[in-house]
């Protein structure tokens, strides 16, 4: 999957491995921001339509919903912390890289659990499987 080799290069990064100066915690935020949306895409997969594509906020909200609520509280946690550290603003600092590290950590273990429960299950349901059908005449 490709998040997850996202998020080992960005622990790449992170350890030291790959040298990026003052600007590697943040490029690390990005690589783990990336791989969280990628994640949140697959989670989301039987859903989305082919066309119009929601928002991000939409498709945490779907995650919470459909999904375990504990799964979609954490995911929309991350969400907001990796935006924090990626959109940094001129008269801001840089994100600490403990903080980066703690998001990247959060993130691995968010999908790891999620990614070892839907491939145990097979694969994320559809959301039809969800939606009730009823038929008040």
């Amino acid at each position: 999957m490709k998040s997850l080799r996202l998020l080992d290069l960005a622990e790449q990064v992170l350890d030291g491995e790959v040298s990026l100066g003052p600007r590697g915690p943040r490029v690390a935020a990005v690589m783990t921001r990336s791989a969280f949306e990628d994640w949140v895409q697959w989670m989301c997969a039987g859903w989305m339509g082919q066309g119009r594509w929601p928002t991000m906020r939409s498709r945490l909200i779907v995650l919470r919903t459909l999904h375990d609520r504990s799964i979609g509280a954490d995911a929309e946690r991350l969400w907001h912390g990796l935006s924090r550290a990626c959109h940094v603003h001129a008269y801001e600092l840089q994100p600490a890289a403990t903080e980066v590290v703690a998001l990247h950590k959060a993130t691995r273990t968010l999908l790891g659990q999620s990614i070892a429960r839907a491939t145990a299950v097979s694969a994320p349901l559809p959301a039809a499987a969800f939606i009730r059908h009823d038929n008040a005449s």
